[in-house]
């Protein structure tokens, strides 16, 4: 409890830091707190997994997202589209796709999650030129 708690959940948090968009729930096997709350993660979750963007909506969205990187090669990509399959995997078809940074890509992602809520899944990108 208390300060405790903050701590492992920090400790957690580094040390899973490769899935950083997975939610956590802290549940307790005596008190069976938090318990009912990762039901409906489970169900969001299964939801965001198999989440399809429309075309027009993906492609306003990129738009919007590329200003940020006005120099890089994201802004001169030609299309962008979600591809089948899960986890949710969109294609950025670019004309150099050696030059696209992680960094970028991170950026990318981050908006993608805050618009779209892709909460509780992971989102890939592929690069084609």
């Amino acid at each position: 409890k208390g300060d405790h708690r903050q701590a492992e959940e920090a400790l957690v948090r580094e040390k899973l830091r490769f899935c950083s968009f997975a939610p956590s729930v802290w549940t307790s096997a005596y008190t069976q707190e938090g318990i009912t709350k990762l039901f409906g993660l489970i169900d969001s979750s299964r939801a965001n997994r198999t989440r399809r963007i429309s075309v027009k909506d993906l492609r306003a969205w990129y738009t919007a997202a590329v200003h940020r990187f006005p120099a890089s090669s994201l802004a001169a990509a030609k299309h962008i589209t979600q591809a089948e399959g899960i986890p949710p995997t969109f294609v950025i078809f670019t004309r150099q796709s050696a030059r696209v940074t992680a960094s970028q890509l991170r950026g990318l992602e981050n908006s993608l999650r805050s618009l779209f809520a892709f909460e509780g899944t992971p989102v890939r990108f592929v690069l084609k030129s």
